[in-house]
């Protein structure tokens, strides 16, 4: 009888990670033993038997990773939790673009492996002040556009509530620009390679979880197909060559997810062959983004995106006052994308202003990175960083035991001291 090493089990746990569950495209009927959060507890056996070692420094906290229920380096939820846990991150929180549909499986995945969990949500809006006036927010190339998160999330959307309708409109906005953005490159293909149905809208979807594709799935399906179209790099190259109208840098096939957003950058961003432009349905107004994260019983954020710093955020004093404006009263940052005068900037006006601030890395190209940022260990951020994902748990469970969060039904923040507000939430974090 063969003896199966203990390397080549554990290796297969990890690829099951990232294959997907029943209910997900890609799922195989009859081919897998185990779903993903059984794979998580033998891997657990693994850990607490010695045979696989934890690294890193323990304590590490991240707010906002994708998982590929958008897109993301992870390939699961479950994949998500493991490599966190695996970097001994005690705080890690899911933050999709679009979508709830990872929160149950992140939940359990967090459970199993004793992190603490928070759930959000992302999504673009737009700020109409800025869009009239040419100026950019937190998107670098679109005046107007406005990435907000609902960070926080307790409880499903009401019945019938004006959130849940605006992100179904949204998606069917963004899934419609999507299929048209597939058919416009798998013609681009047609044309300039002479290969018809190369990248058809059913390979796109099969990349996805749940038929919520995004542009970096379709320049994921267009490198699939060039790979196994021309398996030798040079001809790869030749046929890229053409295929972008333009010369290749040296390098950039070497790497999968730069070569990605290299195909992104060429085929499918505004100028380019396969560029569609957004239907107006998908940016709603930053007021109904608001309202859309407090019908999910979450805390409206702000990311900052500081570096490069837009007009709309260039004066800080003059962003936060807008923000407080529209109710909105916490703010995140990704401090990897951040020079440390400008993220120093950014936390300090925060904490002057009482706004917790909330740490991440995305993680939602296929570029491996840490799970814990840069800055977190330093001790000028830490302190800023750990309160903000306490404040995140303690407004969960406050909210789980059907009290005030951090703040109120209709946004505003609670009568009284600010920083007794922060700290009453604070407190709730100790709640499990």
């Amino acid at each position: 009888m063969a003896i199966t090493s203990n390397a080549a089990v554990i290796r297969e746990l990890h690829a099951r990670l990232r294959r997907a569950d029943h209910g997900e495209n890609g799922f195989e009927a009859g081919k897998e033993a185990r779903t993903r959060l059984e794979t998580l507890r033998r891997l657990k056996e693994f850990v607490d038997d010695g045979k696989i070692k934890r690294t890193g420094r323990a304590g590490g906290v991240n707010t906002h990773v994708h998982t590929a229920k958008s897109f993301s380096y992870f390939e699961s939820p479950s994949d998500a939790v493991w490599q966190a846990y695996l970097a001994r991150v005690g705080i890690l929180g899911i933050n999709d673009h679009y979508t709830l549909a990872g929160h149950d499986e992140f939940a359990q995945a967090c459970r199993i492996l004793g992190i603490r969990p928070i759930f959000s949500m992302e999504a673009i809006a737009m700020w109409e002040e800025a869009e009239a006036e040419g100026m950019t927010v937190n998107d670098p190339a679109n005046p107007g556009r406005t990435y907000l998160t609902a960070k926080g999330v307790t409880r499903q959307f009401p019945s019938r509530s004006k959130g849940e309708a605006d992100l179904s409109r949204m998606q069917a906005a963004l899934l419609e620009r999507h299929c048209q953005i597939t058919e416009k490159l798998n013609a681009v293909v047609t044309e300039r390679l002479g290969v018809a149905d190369a990248v058809l809208w059913e390979d796109v979807l099969a990349l996805t979880p749940h038929d919520q594709p995004t542009e970096r799935h379709i320049c994921l399906a267009v490198a699939q197909f060039l790979a196994d179209a021309y398996p030798d790099v040079a001809a790869r190259r030749t046929a890229v060559t053409r295929l972008v109208d333009s010369d290749v840098p040296a390098d950039v096939l070497e790497d999968p997810a730069a070569f990605q957003d290299y195909l992104r950058g060429m085929l499918v961003k505004a100028g380019r062959p396969a560029y569609v432009e957004e239907a107006r349905e998908a940016f709603i107004p930053v007021e109904r983004l608001v309202s859309m994260a407090l019908d999910l019983g979450a805390i409206p954020t702000y990311p900052v995106m500081g570096n490069p710093i837009s007009p709309w955020e260039k004066d800080l004093g003059a962003l936060f006052d807008r923000l407080e404006a529209a109710n909105i009263h916490a703010i995140e940052v990704i401090p990897d994308r951040n020079a440390v005068e400008r993220l120093r900037d950014i936390v300090q006006m925060a904490a002057q202003r009482n706004f917790p601030t909330f740490n991440g890395t995305e993680h939602n190209t296929k570029t491996a990175m840490p799970l814990v940022d840069r800055y977190y260990f330093d001790e000028e951020f830490r302190p800023h960083f750990d309160r903000g994902a306490r404040l995140l748990l303690g407004h969960q469970a406050l909210k789980a035991g059907g009290e005030d969060g951090y703040v109120l039904e209709d946004g505003t923040l609670p009568p009284g001291d600010r920083e007794e507000n922060l700290k009453r939430v604070e407190e709730a974090s100790r709640r499990r």
